[in-house]
């Protein structure tokens, strides 16, 4: 009787589980509920339970019968979110599909017990601070109470139920997919939370990532490989470290406000900023026990701090240079942090040959093979009409350009000017077509009422002509949906100021001639001399180049140097305090992302 009623609980239970496999129809998808492709791998793979299932390497039937217990504890979660731990953010989909491709069985429990692997990934995400992340973001404190408990247990001779090894299994999968996912791709993404911000998203898949290091029983290695590998990335990782041992000894005192010193001052602020410049190695310690004079070795240590924060390098402390002084550690720390994550949102790779213009720097930079081989200064948008970020390929050059003038300058700046002089524009040389077509014709301005016209509603198009508008006599033309790209100007003196903020977001840049070379270099036919000579004539000429060239327009106020030296930018778009807003608006445990 005994017998009959065992297998009356086993057909029983088979069919109760068929009918959640086949028959329960599958709701409206929300946070934490599967997908339609799980349930497909649920129906078709899960074994089923009972004494009918073969033993595996010599196991006993109550062995496998526990097994496929913490496999429906699984099922079961991934139906209903049952269970003690709610799924970290962004590694619901990933988990489903894992755990249904996998037929249910648990990656981090084996025999009763926590996998080594299961050790490797809790000791990764313990030291997630060291890629700029939180630890309490993976949930590692839970993960670690939850295994404590399991172990007093078992110590105590106590037995686990299967809920309990589901929960931490799932808790160990969520835990290395959110962090997968912020480590390789990024805490947020851009393009939801940033104006004119089209992130470079890069494509790992974190699924198969988790199943080959299970299967080669290296975690470790795996996780370790998903951070970007630009060497930039890896030095923002190292200095992030340091600035950490520097806030762990003190941090940098505060230099007093109003305080100008220069070569030739001396007294205890001459002593503070010293010490200062020591501790970001730009002035050697062997200076602090000379005396609190300000000398010629200070001026140039002073000369290299500026350098490194964008500033007039004067070898004087003006109220600029006192400012980026007594900038916090914690602030540098976490801008650092910033920029780590936005080298997560790059591509796995850049390309052998591009151009990169990083706005906070105000800078243009061509690499070929990693190097750098020129740069340049460039004029960015204001902060009323930002630079947008973003990148795409630049196909062909302008000659002597005529510029279209986008809607939003002719509603806010041209008809307010002609409508208080009707000969505004004859005087700048723009011409007004009927629309926006290639054949459309050209109208004389006098025919327009322009005591009528709605700026909004402007029906025609304005242009102006070569070589007397902003663009320059020569433009570099990169398709893009801001219609921004890189052109001379014929503002020049622009170029001298420290602060270059001044377009309504396309790239004015220093030497465009000498860019012009190096994007024809691989045309034959073209050589900087018949650049100029073609210049010279004023006709406007397109010249398409022989391959596209990958344009890069990014915004880091953190990185390094070809020396090996950081640098700090101000936050021009306030997008580091925007960052730190969205990061703090998230769900995660920190505040972070």
């Amino acid at each position: 009787m005994a017998y009959l009623r065992y297998h009356d609980r086993i057909r029983s239970l088979l069919l109760i589980f068929f009918l959640i496999g086949v028959w329960i129809p599958i709701e409206a998808r929300g946070a934490d509920m599967p997908s339609q492709n799980i349930q497909k791998t649920i129906q078709n793979h899960v074994p089923p339970a009972g004494p009918s299932l073969k033993p595996a390497n010599g196991a006993s039937s109550l062995e496998i019968q526990t097994y496929t217990d913490i496999q429906k504890a699984i099922l079961n979660r991934l139906k209903t979110s049952n269970g003690s731990i709610k799924s970290a953010k962004g590694a619901v989909p990933l988990r489903e599909r894992f755990y249904g491709e996998r037929q249910l069985q648990p990656a981090w429990i084996r025999d009763k017990m926590i996998s080594d692997q299961a050790q490797k990934l809790i000791q990764v995400l313990k030291e997630a601070d060291r890629e700029g992340l939180n630890p309490l973001d993976y949930r590692v404190d839970q993960v670690e109470s939850l295994l404590a408990q399991v172990k007093q247990r078992l110590n105590g001779g106590n037995s686990i139920s299967v809920e309990t090894w589901a929960d931490l299994d799932m808790m160990l999968t969520d835990a290395f997919f959110a962090y997968g996912t912020h480590v390789s791709k990024g805490r947020l993404d851009p393009g939801k939370w940033f104006y004119q911000w089209i992130p470079y998203r890069r494509s790992v898949d974190l699924v198969q990532v988790l199943n080959e290091s299970l299967d080669k029983k290296d975690v470790e290695s795996a996780l370790k490989s998903l951070p970007p590998r630009y060497p930039a990335y890896a030095q923002l990782r190292t200095e992030l470290a340091n600035y950490r041992r520097i806030a762990a000894d003190g941090g940098w005192a505060t230099i007093l406000e109003k305080t100008t010193l220069k070569k030739g001052s001396n007294g205890h602020a001459v002593t503070l900023l010293k010490h200062r410049l020591v501790i970001s190695s730009d002035l050697d310690a062997v200076a602090l026990g000379v005396n609190d004079h300000f000398d010629g070795r200070l001026q140039g240590a002073l000369q290299r701090f500026q350098e490194r924060h964008g500033l007039k390098a004067n070898g004087a402390m003006d109220e600029e240079t006192r400012k980026a002084l007594n900038f916090s550690i914690e602030k540098r720390i976490r801008q650092i942090e910033w920029n780590m994550e936005r080298w997560r949102w790059l591509p796995d790779e850049l390309g052998p040959r591009y151009v990169m213009v990083n706005i906070p720097d105000y800078r243009l930079f061509v690499v070929e093979n990693q190097i750098t081989i020129m740069s340049m200064k460039t004029v960015v948008g204001k902060s009323a009409q930002p630079t947008p970020v973003f990148m795409d390929n630049m196909s062909y050059l302008e000659l002597n350009p005529t510029w279209n003038l986008p809607n939003s300058i002719v509603a806010e700046e041209m008809i307010p000017k002609v409508k208080k002089n009707p000969d505004y524009l004859t005087k700048k040389h723009i011409r007004i077509y009927s629309n926006w077509s290639t054949n459309a014709k050209e109208i004389d301005p006098k025919t327009i009422d322009w005591a009528k016209v709605n700026p909004k509603k402007f029906p025609y198009r304005m242009i102006q002509d070569t070589g007397v508008n902003p663009l320059g006599r020569i433009k570099f033309m990169f398709p893009n949906q801001f219609d921004v790209y890189l052109h001379d100007t014929t503002q020049k003196s622009l170029f001298q100021r420290s602060k270059r903020m001044y377009s309504h977001g396309c790239i004015r840049v220093e030497r465009p001639y000498d860019l012009g070379e190096w994007v024809l270099r691989d045309d034959p036919s073209w050589s900087k001399t018949r650049l100029l000579t073609e210049i010279k004539k004023g006709k406007r000429q397109v010249v398409n180049l022989p391959k596209p060239i990958p344009v890069y327009v990014i915004y880091l106020t953190a990185w390094f140097d070809t020396r090996g030296h950081i640098h700090f930018r101000d936050d021009i778009y306030d997008y580091d305090k925007s960052l730190e807003k969205v990061l703090k608006m998230s769900n995660s445990p920190s505040g972070k992302g």
